[in-house]
C-alpha cells in the first residue's frame, strides 16, 4: 500500500485547524478484479471523469485488509488520540453497492477493520443520497458512531414540493429516524444541482441563511457540496465559472462566490440566539436570526436575514422590518453587509468582460470586487422592549446586521 498523497492532504488539513471526514471510497481495481487492472477480467464499472470503480471487491476479506492497514498508517502517522476524534464514512451513495447487500458486507468489513486498529475510531454509514435507508441502516447494522446522508433542495423528495422548506424539513425527519445519542452529518449538500445559476449566484446565499437556523441543533456536521472548482467530477475546466462546478470559489484568482461569502458572514455569529420579532409576507419568503456574543443578549448582536424561496415558488423584493429584544440602549447606527443580485455577482462582472477563460490580473481583480458584500449603514430605531431597523431585500438577497449593545 502507498499512502503517500493522502498523507499530504491530511497534513495540509490538520495545519489549518481541520479534521477530515474520511470517505471510504471507491473500490481499487485490483480489489474488484476488473479489467484493465486484471488481464481478461470484465471492464470495471466506473463512474465520472475520474472513473472511479463502483462495484464490490472480489474479497470482502481483501477490503478489510485494505482498511486496516490504511488506518493503522493514519494512527502511526497523527496518532490515536488524533484519528479517534475523526470519523469514517463507509462509500458514497450506495454507488454500485445496493442495500442491503453488498453494502451492508461492505460497511461491516470496514467496521471490523477500523475497530482492529482501535475500538475508539468512529466509523458511520450509510452516506445515501435523498436521505434514503436511514432507518434500515441503524436497524440493520452491528453497530456504528454516526449516522450520515446527503440531501439536495433538487432531491426527488422535494422536486414540485409545496412546503417552501421541504429541505429542511426532510433532513429533520431523517434525523428523527436515527438516535438522539448519536451524531447526524450531512455530508453532501448544496443550494441545488438542476441549475448552475444557483450555485455562482446570491441564490446559494440566500438558500444558507433560510435553512441554517431551521437546522440548528438538528445536524452535527453540514458539509457544502463543494469547496472550490477544482473539482473533477465533469473533468477540470480552465476558465472561471465554466462547466457544471459547485464550489464556493472559482479555481482562478480567489474568486470567491455568493456562497462563500453567506460563510464568511456567518463566521462571526455570536455564541447565543436570540428572539427575534420581524415583519411577514403572504409567501413566507422572509427569515431572520439573532446571535449575540453574551449570554444576556449584549455585546457583538448580529442580525441575519434573507430574502429565498425556491425557484417554483413566488418572490418579491420585500421591506424587511426586525426587533431586537433588549433592555440596553440602542445605538444610532448599524453596519449592513449585503449579498444580492445586484452587487455580489462575480459571475456577471466576468460575464460583462467578454467571459475570458484566462482573466488578466487587472480583471481578475475586478472580478473579486463584484463579489465582495455591499457594506453600509443603517438606522436603528428605539422601539418598546427594543431595538428596530429595516432594509430593502431584493429576491434572493442575505444580509447581516451588526450592533453593540
Amino acid at each position: 500500500y502507498q499512502f503517500y498523497n493522502i498523507d499530504q492532504v491530511y497534513d495540509f488539513l490538520l495545519s489549518i485547524g481541520m479534521r477530515p471526514i474520511v470517505e471510504l471510497s471507491f473500490m481499487p481495481g485490483l480489489l474488484a478484479k476488473c479489467s484493465p487492472w486484471v488481464v481478461g477480467a470484465p471492464a470495471c464499472q466506473t463512474v465520472m471523469h475520474y472513473q472511479g470503480v463502483v462495484q464490490p471487491p472480489a474479497h470482502f476479506s481483501e477490503w478489510e485488509d485494505l482498511v486496516y492497514n490504511f488506518a493503522t498508517h493514519l494512527v502511526d502517522r497523527y496518532g490515536i488520540a488524533e484519528v479517534a476524534t475523526w470519523h469514517f464514512e463507509v462509500w458514497n451513495e450506495l454507488w454500485g453497492m445496493p442495500y442491503p447487500h453488498p453494502y451492508i458486507d461492505l460497511y461491516e468489513a470496514s467496521r471490523r477493520a477500523l475497530k482492529r486498529v482501535s475500538p475508539s475510531l468512529k466509523v458511520g454509514g450509510p452516506a445515501t443520497m435523498q436521505c434514503q435507508y436511514v432507518p434500515e441502516f441503524v436497524r440493520d447494522v452491528s453497530g456504528f458512531e454516526f449516522v450520515s446522508t446527503h440531501l439536495y433542495p433538487t432531491d426527488p423528495n422535494c422536486t414540485g414540493n409545496p412546503d417552501i422548506d421541504c429541505f429542511a424539513h426532510t433532513i429533520q425527519t431523517a434525523r428523527s429516524q436515527a438516535p438522539a445519542n448519536k451524531p447526524f452529518l450531512i455530508t453532501e449538500y448544496n443550494a441545488g444541482l438542476d441549475d448552475i445559476w444557483k450555485l455562482y449566484s446570491s441564490y446559494a446565499a440566500a438558500f444558507i441563511f433560510r435553512n441554517i437556523p431551521l437546522l440548528h441543533n438538528v445536524v452535527d456536521v453540514f458539509s457544502y457540496w463543494t469547496f472550490t472548482d477544482i473539482f473533477e467530477e465533469n473533468g477540470m475546466h480552465s476558465a472561471p465559472f465554466d462547466g457544471f462546478n459547485y464550489g464556493i470559489q472559482v479555481q482562478q484568482g480567489d474568486i470567491k462566490k455568493p456562497a462563500y461569502r453567506a460563510f464568511e458572514l456567518l463566521r462571526v455569529a455570536g455564541e447565543y440566539i436570540m428572539p427575534v420579532t420581524k415583519s411577514s409576507t403572504p409567501n413566507n419568503t422572509l427569515s431572520t436570526f439573532i446571535t449575540a456574543s453574551k449570554a444576556d443578549g449584549s455585546g457583538h448582536v448580529s442580525a441575519f436575514v434573507s430574502n429565498f424561496a425556491p425557484t417554483g415558488f413566488v418572490i418579491t423584493t420585500q421591506s424587511v422590518s426586525v426587533t431586537i429584544p433588549t433592555n440596553h440602549t440602542c445605538p444610532k447606527l448599524g453596519q449592513v453587509y449585503l449579498i444580492d443580485p445586484r452587487t455580489t455577482d462575480p459571475h456577471g462582472a466576468w460575464a460583462s468582460l467578454g467571459s475570458p477563460s484566462y482573466p488578466t490580473p487587472a480583471q481578475l481583480d475586478s472580478i473579486k470586487q463584484a463579489s465582495l458584500p455591499t457594506v453600509a449603514n443603517v438606522n436603528i430605531i428605539p422601539v418598546v422592549g427594543g431595538c428596530s431597523f429595516q432594509l430593502e431585500l431584493q429576491p434572493y438577497s442575505a444580509g447581516r446586521v451588526d450592533l453593540q449593545l
